[in-house]
């Protein structure tokens, strides 16, 4: 028998561990899921409105677009300080406190710009609305903590959709209603949503134990040192950024081509695209099932494997709208499964860290998002359209070679086939790792593997004839580890 890896197959047994001394924190009911979910979406929206309404903000404070466009640079900056300085207090601090401290302050701020005649004011505001508006990520690694091992991936998917949902719906909702009414009229709505959620969260939110006792001088350190000795984590971070630079890259040229010949679409039809992504990202749950059953890791190959297709149906058949529609569709779908395996291959390698893991891979997201941005926009204004999604194409099989370069058990960065041995068997292997299986049988068998070797029974049969494949490997890792 071989051993299933823990990113292949089921949770480890850290994670189950963790839950079991944890008996007293609160279930993860379906309601609760659909509860963080909504707030998710929601304070996600405050970063979004602006984006569809810039040309009516610019004539109102009477600028120049360059200077409206100040207001999204800086809820954007305000927003990746955020993801570093605050989202880590997830590991620190009690996360029903943390998570109503922010959104009080988000309510508070959002209803200043329902009035504010000053743009420097209202760019600042829209700067510490950044800051505070960080709730859906440290929501993410909350309800990975709660959920029960078999329901984790589809608990985090529905989170990581709600997300995404937030800044497709704010950006078609804001854009449809300047349309028809004044362009402060989104920010009530926005208000209104916040004062919801909050007062929903208040009430309905139950107290969740702090995991650490640690200060925050050690936990903004501790970001360092995990970034640097966990090769998971690494991973995770490069090939999230090329798949993240990816996803920037197309929804920013496909404004573009979308108001370029053959299509020339107003700003308003390009933004009902945004609905195309909705579709997407609501089946993002989807993949955190597949997760459940298949494992993170197999289901960041076939989200990758998707994106790869999307881009090349997108670049094959350029100005056909038929083929655009699909192509972001499934290229929304890709993005998202992917990233929720990603995340689930964190939050399996830090139970007690999870909020530092996501706050790492967020920033990078963030940060690789922006160069997508900047260098699809570049290549389309002096190649087009083919030649951006090419790039996209590109990053898309760098990522997808730099997960396949380290399968699960691997210590560093040199496939597992290359060693001779079979390519799901590698050598980075903890003990916690042992019951990790494909099923109920599987877990049986590891679980008595885990037994044997803690008592030295384990070693006995690795020297004689009863010896397994996969006692042989877990005691090689071991002994290799220590």
């Amino acid at each position: 028998m071989t051993v299933p890896s823990t990113e292949l197959a089921m949770p480890s047994s850290t994670d189950q561990s963790s839950d079991a001394t944890n008996a007293d924190r609160p279930r993860l009911t379906p309601l609760l899921n659909w509860l963080f979910a909504f707030a998710a979406c929601v304070m996600v929206t405050n970063g979004n409105w602006h984006q569809a309404i810039l040309n009516q903000m610019a004539t109102w404070f009477g600028v120049a677009e360059s200077d409206i466009a100040l207001i999204g640079t800086m809820n954007t900056v305000g927003y990746a300080l955020g993801l570093l300085f605050i989202t880590p207090l997830g590991d620190m601090y009690s996360p029903k406190r943390l998570i109503l401290i922010l959104c009080v302050i988000v309510t508070i701020l959002s209803i200043t710009l329902c009035f504010i005649p000053w743009l420097p004011v209202f760019i600042t505001v829209e700067f510490f609305i950044g800051m505070a508006a960080v709730v859906p990520q440290i929501m993410v690694p909350v309800v990975a903590d709660l959920a029960p091992p078999e329901r984790r991936g589809k608990a985090v998917g529905l989170i990581v959709s709600s997300i995404m949902l937030g800044v497709l719906v704010s950006r078609v909702l804001s854009g449809l209603v300047a349309e028809y009414t004044e362009w402060r009229v989104i920010y009530y709505i926005g208000c209104a949503l916040n004062f919801v959620a909050t007062i929903t969260l208040w009430f309905l939110l139950p107290d969740i134990p702090v995991q650490n006792e640690i200060t925050y001088l050690e936990l903004m350190k501790s970001l360092w040192k995990l970034l640097i000795s966990e090769v998971v984590l690494q991973q995770v971070a490069v090939i999230g950024a090329f798949g993240f630079a990816g996803f920037t890259l197309f929804w920013t040229d496909l404004t573009f081509h979308l108001g370029a010949a053959p299509f020339e679409y107003n700003s308003f039809i390009i933004g009902l695209f945004g609905i195309i992504g909705i579709a997407g990202i609501s089946s993002s749950p989807i993949g955190g099932h597949i997760g459940d059953v298949y494992g993170p890791y197999v289901v960041v190959i076939l989200g990758y494997v998707l994106y790869a297709i999307s881009f090349i149906i997108l670049m094959i058949w350029s100005t056909k709208l038929a083929a655009i529609i699909v192509g972001a569709f499934l290229l929304d779908f890709a993005m998202q499964i992917a990233q929720v395996a990603n995340g689930l291959r964190i939050f399996a390698l830090l139970p007690t860290a999870r909020s530092r893991g996501q706050a790492i891979q967020m920033v990078v997201f963030f940060l690789a998002g922006s160069v997508g941005t900047q260098a699809g926009a570049v290549v389309y204004q002096y190649n087009g359209w083919v030649t951006a999604c090419g790039m996209g194409l590109g990053f898309i099989l760098a990522a997808l070679a730099i997960h396949l370069a380290r399968t699960p058990l691997q210590k560093g960065f040199v496939p597992g086939w290359l060693r001779g041995g079979k390519w799901w068997v590698g050598v980075d292997v903890s003990e916690a790792d042992f019951t990790g299986g494909v099923g109920k049988k599987e877990k049986v068998e590891m679980e008595k593997m885990r037994v044997d070797i803690e008592t030295g029974a384990g070693k006995e049969r690795a020297d004689g004839s009863e010896s397994s494949e996969g006692t042989l490997v877990v005691e090689a890792a071991i002994a290799e580890r220590r």
